[in-house]
């Protein structure tokens, strides 16, 4: 008897126990993934994905992140539109950056990215696509307008020249300010870099061109427009030349400083509204009061290659010596090079109109090609510049960002990058990868 009491007043206790542990409720027991700890659940998923080109093989990937669980992300990639996806690339927690090589330009490149951790993934984020004109530097150059601007040969630099009478000069990747170079009394029209990257030169209202070495920013030279302001310089393919434009077009020695050779009117009843060497150095095209001119500049003889009833406002040849494209009105036109030496003429292509994929509605003030000839690009007093399909004639992209107009523009050394610079005082760097 004692022992069966012993045995219920146990019984009794296990029971009591099993009461006070697991209280009254009858509710079924959570796992720890159902109560509510974000640490226990799958992570949130990125957002605001963006992809740009920065160089011909690589792209940058940039996204938010909004988990505070996640072990990392994963990196999905589509080629040329192609509805699958592949894990390309996975990154650690916190992560918001990434840049793929490898990449080619000859693809369309899709993405999408996932946080992951060890309850699961999260789900995708938005998709995105590697697309040309997308914003990727901006730099302030101060109080005045920005009017010439320029790449160094190996693209690691950017020089501008601007209305407030100074000089710039710009890390190109950061957009730090390197120098300001203040010895001009006149808006700075135009500047240029060497080919062998040792000089740059600048060109001014105030009648002179100025001739900088690189490493340390001292004036090698100084050349003078007597009475006249200069809108253009540039630099001959071997550097050792350099060509000044305002009524005339002058070319200065840069080895002993002096007057090689002067072309053009001695008026101002029309004068010279633009130039541009050849790659062979040895012929320049002239936009004249007659039209566009052949010069060859081992002797005084110059030739009426292509007749046009209003002077072109910029004139740019391709790298190959195949095409040049000018400026007319709110128009850009381009031709194609025919023949060599004295015989070479200009063949008209098209006319990049208004009415036609979109151009301009106000004046272009500046033209260029892309080093590889596949890309024309234009900026215009209707505060745009645009990008055109040198071989197709279409348009590929138009850049809104400046207002009011932009004056001037040029291509990167390696073609993946498009500097623009405007009356808002900024210069933009864009992404080319169209």
């Amino acid at each position: 008897m004692i022992i069966q009491k012993m045995f219920l007043s146990i019984l009794v206790m296990v029971i009591a126990s099993a009461w006070l542990v697991t209280g009254c409720s009858t509710s079924e027991t959570r796992s720890p993934t159902d109560s509510g700890n974000e640490n226990q659940s799958p992570p949130m998923p990125p957002y605001d994905l963006k992809a740009i080109a920065i160089s011909p093989t690589e792209i940058k990937l940039t996204w938010r992140d909004q988990s505070q669980n996640e072990s990392g992300f994963e990196i999905f990639e589509s080629v040329n539109n192609d509805t699958s996806y592949m894990l390309v690339e996975t990154v650690g927690q916190n992560v918001e950056i990434i840049v793929l090589t490898g990449r080619s330009r000859d693809n369309d490149y899709y993405y999408k990215i996932r946080a992951v951790n060890e309850f699961g993934a999260s789900s995708f984020s938005n998709e995105t696509e590697v697309t040309g004109g997308a914003l990727i530097l901006e730099i302030d150059a101060g109080e005045g307008a920005v009017l010439g601007v320029a790449y160094s040969p190996q693209g690691n630099y950017i020089i501008a020249g601007c209305s407030d009478y100074r000089v710039r000069r710009y890390n190109a990747y950061t957009g730090d300010l390197l120098q300001t170079l203040e010895v001009h009394s006149g808006h700075v029209n135009a500047v240029a870099y060497s080919p062998d990257s040792l000089r740059f030169a600048s060109a001014s209202d105030d009648g002179t061109i100025k001739v900088w070495h690189t490493w340390d920013q001292h004036i090698e030279w100084i050349f003078q427009e007597e009475g006249m302001g200069v809108d253009e310089v540039e630099f001959s393919p071997d550097g050792r030349y350099l060509a000044s434009g305002g009524i005339n077009v002058c070319i200065w020695d840069i080895e002993d400083g002096g007057l090689v050779n002067k072309f053009g009117y001695d008026d101002d009843t029309g004068g010279i509204t633009s130039f541009a060497y050849h790659p062979n150095g040895r012929y320049m095209f002239c936009a004249a009061r007659a039209g566009i001119e052949l010069w060859n500049l081992d002797g005084p003889d110059t030739a009426i290659v292509h007749q046009r009833t209003a002077q072109a406002k910029s004139l740019k040849i391709s790298a190959d010596g195949r095409y040049m494209c000018g400026a007319y009105g709110s128009t850009v036109r381009l031709w194609e090079i025919v023949g060599e030496g004295d015989s070479m003429r200009l063949d008209s292509l098209t006319t990049l109109a208004e009415e036609e994929q979109g151009g301009h509605t106000d004046a272009v003030f500046a033209v260029d090609f892309s080093p590889d000839g596949m890309f024309i690009a234009s900026g215009s007093r209707d505060n745009t510049a645009k990008v055109w399909d040198a071989f197709g004639y279409t348009l590929l992209g138009t850049l809104y960002e400046h207002d009011p107009a932009v004056y001037c523009l040029d291509f990167s050394p390696d073609g993946t990058h498009l500097a623009t610079g405007g009356g808002d005082t900024k210069i933009k760097i864009w992404s080319t990868f169209f």
